[in-house]
């Protein structure tokens, strides 16, 4: 018996869904092929882009380059500034404890005792951050260690005064 050589090709498997003699011959195997897109050249085509221009109504002086025609301001007016979102709080006690926490606050706070001076921007940081810690205080009805240190002296003075006092006056 002969030796069969091996080859890849492969045999129709399946069954075709028309039969060869039923196709149409003139008709192209696959779609057509999709054009997408002016033909290349096609700005530089002026007298056929007028004639089109023409036809349309539109003006003969367009320029066909895509994009906008709004000019671009080269030097910017205002400098540009972050906004940064102001947090939100659900009660005045939980803004007092952030303001009372804030470490940017604090540093500047301390930069303020230590002799140092301020920039502007700092010092209107601090004050603003100062007013509110004492709007909220007063919303809270808590008074600042000073009064109450006062508050302290005066009641002090009157006692001392009690204990001083010469009661043969009042005889």
């Amino acid at each position: 018996m002969p030796k069969i050589k091996k080859n890849r090709k492969v045999g129709l498997i399946g069954v075709r869904s028309t039969p060869k003699a039923d196709r149409a011959p003139n008709k192209p195997s696959g779609r057509p092929k999709k054009h997408s897109g002016k033909p290349s050249g096609n700005r530089q085509n002026v007298e056929q882009n007028s004639q089109a221009a023409l036809a349309h109504g539109a003006n003969t002086n367009s320029d066909n380059r895509h994009g906008s025609k709004k000019p671009v301001q080269l030097v910017a007016d205002k400098p540009m500034v972050k906004s940064v979102p102001k947090p939100k709080f659900f009660s005045p006690k939980e803004e007092l404890a952030a303001i009372e926490k804030d470490p940017k606050l604090e540093a500047l706070l301390n930069k303020v005792d230590n002799g140092k001076r301020l920039k502007r921007d700092e010092q209107d940081y601090v004050d603003q951050q100062l007013s509110r810690h004492k709007t909220l205080c007063s919303l809270l009805g808590i008074s600042s260690e000073k009064e109450d240190d006062l508050g302290e002296l005066e009641d002090q003075d009157l006692f001392d005064q009690f204990e001083n006092s010469n009661l043969d006056n009042f005889r």
